[in-house]
Protein backbone atom coordinates (compact mmCIF):
# COMPACT_ATOMS: atom_id res chain seq x y z
CA UNK A 1 0.00 0.00 0.00
CA UNK A 2 2.78 2.14 1.11
CA UNK A 3 4.72 1.62 -2.46
CA UNK A 4 0.78 2.84 -4.09
CA UNK A 5 0.66 5.96 -2.14
CA UNK A 6 4.10 6.78 -3.08
CA UNK A 7 3.54 6.25 -6.99
CA UNK A 8 0.65 8.45 -6.62
CA UNK A 9 1.91 10.83 -5.00
CA UNK A 10 4.74 11.31 -8.24
CA UNK A 11 1.92 10.85 -10.26
CA UNK A 12 0.68 14.44 -8.75
CA UNK A 13 3.83 15.90 -8.65
CA UNK A 14 4.63 15.21 -11.83
CA UNK A 15 0.72 16.55 -13.25
CA UNK A 16 1.48 19.80 -11.06
CA UNK A 17 4.75 19.85 -12.31
CA UNK A 18 3.80 19.87 -15.79
CA UNK A 19 2.82 23.47 -18.10
CA UNK A 20 -1.28 22.65 -18.61
CA UNK A 21 -1.44 22.53 -14.60
CA UNK A 22 0.23 26.16 -14.37
CA UNK A 23 -2.21 27.08 -17.01
CA UNK A 24 -5.33 25.21 -15.40
CA UNK A 25 -4.51 26.31 -11.31
CA UNK A 26 -3.36 29.88 -12.81
CA UNK A 27 -6.65 30.13 -14.48
CA UNK A 28 -8.58 28.82 -11.52
CA UNK A 29 -6.74 31.58 -9.31
CA UNK A 30 -7.46 34.14 -11.82
CA UNK A 31 -11.64 33.35 -11.89
CA UNK A 32 -11.09 31.50 -9.00
CA UNK A 33 -14.99 31.95 -8.00
CA UNK A 34 -16.53 30.90 -11.08
CA UNK A 35 -13.60 28.46 -12.06
CA UNK A 36 -14.44 26.57 -8.30
CA UNK A 37 -18.32 27.06 -9.41
CA UNK A 38 -17.17 25.31 -12.47
CA UNK A 39 -15.93 22.13 -10.86
CA UNK A 40 -19.07 22.11 -8.44
CA UNK A 41 -21.01 22.40 -11.42
CA UNK A 42 -19.40 20.03 -13.53
CA UNK A 43 -19.87 17.21 -10.49
CA UNK A 44 -23.43 17.86 -10.12
CA UNK A 45 -24.77 18.52 -14.05
CA UNK A 46 -22.54 14.86 -14.92
CA UNK A 47 -23.21 12.62 -12.47
CA UNK A 48 -20.39 12.82 -10.60
CA UNK A 49 -22.37 13.58 -7.78
CA UNK A 50 -26.13 14.50 -8.20
CA UNK A 51 -26.47 12.31 -11.01
CA UNK A 52 -28.10 14.73 -13.95
CA UNK A 53 -29.50 13.58 -16.54
CA UNK A 54 -29.57 14.69 -20.23
CA UNK A 55 -33.50 16.12 -20.09
CA UNK A 56 -33.51 16.19 -16.27
CA UNK A 57 -35.08 19.20 -14.55
CA UNK A 58 -32.15 21.03 -12.48
CA UNK A 59 -33.44 24.02 -10.12
CA UNK A 60 -30.30 26.54 -9.07
CA UNK A 61 -31.08 28.99 -6.38
CA UNK A 62 -28.99 32.28 -5.89
CA UNK A 63 -28.27 32.31 -9.63
CA UNK A 64 -26.63 35.90 -10.40
CA UNK A 65 -23.91 34.94 -8.34
CA UNK A 66 -20.40 33.26 -9.74
CA UNK A 67 -21.54 29.84 -8.54
CA UNK A 68 -24.83 29.82 -10.50
CA UNK A 69 -23.80 31.13 -13.76
CA UNK A 70 -21.18 29.05 -13.76
CA UNK A 71 -24.13 26.14 -12.75
CA UNK A 72 -26.60 27.65 -15.29
CA UNK A 73 -24.01 27.18 -17.99
CA UNK A 74 -22.64 23.93 -17.25
CA UNK A 75 -26.44 22.66 -16.37
CA UNK A 76 -27.30 23.58 -19.89
CA UNK A 77 -24.38 21.79 -21.26
CA UNK A 78 -25.31 18.57 -20.07
CA UNK A 79 -28.72 18.60 -21.39
CA UNK A 80 -30.70 19.74 -18.40
CA UNK A 81 -33.89 22.12 -18.52
CA UNK A 82 -32.62 24.68 -15.95
CA UNK A 83 -34.69 26.90 -13.87
CA UNK A 84 -32.86 29.31 -11.66
CA UNK A 85 -33.66 31.59 -9.06
CA UNK A 86 -32.47 35.55 -9.00
CA UNK A 87 -33.79 37.74 -6.25
CA UNK A 88 -32.91 41.36 -8.45
CA UNK A 89 -35.69 41.24 -11.24
CA UNK A 90 -33.25 43.31 -13.01
CA UNK A 91 -30.68 40.53 -13.33
CA UNK A 92 -33.50 38.06 -14.40
CA UNK A 93 -33.44 38.37 -18.14
CA UNK A 94 -29.89 38.18 -18.29
CA UNK A 95 -29.45 35.25 -16.15
CA UNK A 96 -32.01 33.60 -18.94
CA UNK A 97 -29.99 34.54 -21.55
CA UNK A 98 -27.12 32.04 -19.96
CA UNK A 99 -29.80 29.47 -20.86
CA UNK A 100 -32.28 29.63 -17.72
CA UNK A 101 -35.89 30.06 -17.11
CA UNK A 102 -35.16 32.96 -14.46
CA UNK A 103 -37.75 33.40 -11.78
CA UNK A 104 -38.20 35.15 -8.23
CA UNK A 105 -37.12 32.85 -5.28
CA UNK A 106 -40.92 33.27 -4.15
CA UNK A 107 -43.07 30.53 -4.73
CA UNK A 108 -40.23 28.44 -6.67
CA UNK A 109 -41.63 25.36 -5.76
CA UNK A 110 -44.55 25.87 -7.49
CA UNK A 111 -42.54 25.32 -10.94
CA UNK A 112 -41.27 22.17 -10.02
CA UNK A 113 -40.89 19.00 -9.93
CA UNK A 114 -37.35 19.31 -10.20
CA UNK A 115 -34.87 16.11 -10.42
CA UNK A 116 -31.72 18.65 -9.01
CA UNK A 117 -31.82 21.15 -6.54
CA UNK A 118 -28.48 23.23 -6.75
CA UNK A 119 -28.70 25.11 -3.29
CA UNK A 120 -26.50 27.73 -3.19
CA UNK A 121 -28.68 29.70 -0.51
CA UNK A 122 -28.63 27.38 2.53
CA UNK A 123 -31.55 26.23 5.25
CA UNK A 124 -34.08 28.54 4.39
CA UNK A 125 -34.37 26.82 1.00
CA UNK A 126 -34.36 23.13 2.19
CA UNK A 127 -37.63 22.23 3.27
CA UNK A 128 -39.34 23.82 -0.18
CA UNK A 129 -36.48 22.20 -1.87
CA UNK A 130 -37.77 18.78 -0.90
CA UNK A 131 -41.04 20.08 -1.45
CA UNK A 132 -40.32 20.56 -5.01
CA UNK A 133 -38.47 17.11 -5.98
CA UNK A 134 -39.76 14.67 -8.49
CA UNK A 135 -39.92 11.38 -6.89
CA UNK A 136 -35.97 10.14 -6.95
CA UNK A 137 -34.55 13.55 -6.80
CA UNK A 138 -31.70 14.66 -5.46
CA UNK A 139 -30.62 18.30 -3.25
CA UNK A 140 -26.99 19.01 -3.77
CA UNK A 141 -25.98 21.72 -1.16
CA UNK A 142 -22.64 23.76 -1.98
CA UNK A 143 -23.91 26.89 -0.29
CA UNK A 144 -25.39 28.41 3.25
CA UNK A 145 -24.95 31.64 3.16
CA UNK A 146 -28.39 32.16 4.47
CA UNK A 147 -28.05 29.75 7.33
CA UNK A 148 -26.73 26.14 7.83
CA UNK A 149 -29.41 24.89 10.66
CA UNK A 150 -32.85 23.49 9.46
CA UNK A 151 -35.64 21.46 10.07
CA UNK A 152 -37.07 18.96 7.36
CA UNK A 153 -39.78 16.62 7.39
CA UNK A 154 -37.98 12.70 7.25
CA UNK A 155 -41.53 11.13 5.98
CA UNK A 156 -41.14 13.10 2.68
CA UNK A 157 -37.72 12.31 2.04
CA UNK A 158 -38.23 8.57 2.54
CA UNK A 159 -42.02 9.29 0.40
CA UNK A 160 -39.71 10.62 -2.17
CA UNK A 161 -36.94 7.89 -2.19
CA UNK A 162 -35.01 11.48 -2.29
CA UNK A 163 -31.19 12.34 -1.17
CA UNK A 164 -29.85 15.92 0.43
CA UNK A 165 -25.68 15.72 0.09
CA UNK A 166 -23.14 18.29 0.46
CA UNK A 167 -20.05 19.35 -1.05
CA UNK A 168 -17.00 21.62 -0.64
CA UNK A 169 -13.70 21.53 -2.18
CA UNK A 170 -11.34 23.69 0.42
CA UNK A 171 -11.28 20.78 2.69
CA UNK A 172 -10.43 17.96 0.47
CA UNK A 173 -7.46 16.34 0.00
CA UNK A 174 -4.27 16.84 -2.56
CA UNK A 175 -5.47 13.91 -4.45
CA UNK A 176 -9.15 15.14 -4.99
CA UNK A 177 -8.24 18.48 -5.48
CA UNK A 178 -5.73 17.08 -8.29
CA UNK A 179 -8.44 15.16 -9.58
CA UNK A 180 -11.22 17.98 -9.90
CA UNK A 181 -8.30 19.95 -12.11
CA UNK A 182 -8.48 17.23 -13.79
CA UNK A 183 -11.73 17.04 -14.42
CA UNK A 184 -11.74 21.41 -15.19
CA UNK A 185 -9.17 20.54 -17.61
CA UNK A 186 -10.74 17.84 -19.39
CA UNK A 187 -14.35 18.73 -19.43
CA UNK A 188 -14.81 22.70 -18.56
CA UNK A 189 -11.62 24.42 -20.57
CA UNK A 190 -13.25 22.87 -23.97
CA UNK A 191 -16.29 24.41 -23.05
CA UNK A 192 -14.65 27.64 -22.45
CA UNK A 193 -12.48 27.86 -25.48
CA UNK A 194 -14.97 26.82 -27.98
CA UNK A 195 -17.74 29.46 -26.35
CA UNK A 196 -20.35 27.07 -24.94
CA UNK A 197 -19.35 28.92 -21.31
CA UNK A 198 -18.14 31.91 -20.48
CA UNK A 199 -17.05 34.71 -17.56
CA UNK A 200 -19.66 37.39 -17.43
CA UNK A 201 -17.90 40.45 -16.70
CA UNK A 202 -19.82 43.28 -15.25
CA UNK A 203 -17.52 45.80 -15.34
CA UNK A 204 -13.63 46.63 -15.85
CA UNK A 205 -11.23 49.23 -14.31
CA UNK A 206 -7.52 49.78 -14.75
CA UNK A 207 -5.53 48.93 -11.66
CA UNK A 208 -5.17 52.48 -11.03
CA UNK A 209 -9.02 52.85 -10.32
CA UNK A 210 -8.75 50.54 -7.65
CA UNK A 211 -11.00 51.99 -5.06
CA UNK A 212 -14.03 52.62 -7.55
CA UNK A 213 -13.65 48.74 -8.94
CA UNK A 214 -14.29 47.86 -5.10
CA UNK A 215 -17.13 50.35 -4.90
CA UNK A 216 -18.71 48.86 -7.79
CA UNK A 217 -17.88 44.83 -6.23
CA UNK A 218 -19.44 46.08 -3.17
CA UNK A 219 -22.66 47.93 -4.36
CA UNK A 220 -24.20 44.80 -5.27
CA UNK A 221 -26.72 44.12 -8.34
CA UNK A 222 -24.17 42.93 -10.43
CA UNK A 223 -23.82 40.00 -12.89
CA UNK A 224 -20.07 38.75 -13.32
CA UNK A 225 -17.47 39.51 -12.16
CA UNK A 226 -15.20 43.00 -11.88
CA UNK A 227 -11.99 42.82 -13.52
CA UNK A 228 -8.96 44.51 -13.23
CA UNK A 229 -6.03 46.00 -16.33
CA UNK A 230 -2.87 46.06 -16.29
CA UNK A 231 -3.41 48.64 -19.28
Amino acid sequence: MRNVVTIARKELQAYFASPIAYVVIGFFAFVFGWMYASILGWFVSQGMQAGLGMGERLLIHGAAGGVGTAAVQLGRAAGARVTATVRDAQLRERVAALGAEAIAPEGFAEHGPFDVVLELVGATNLADDLGALATGGRIAVIGVGAGAVTEINLLALMGKRARIHGSTLRARSLEDKAAAARALERHVLPLLADGTVGVPVAATFPLAEVHEAYERFAAGGKLGKVVLTLD
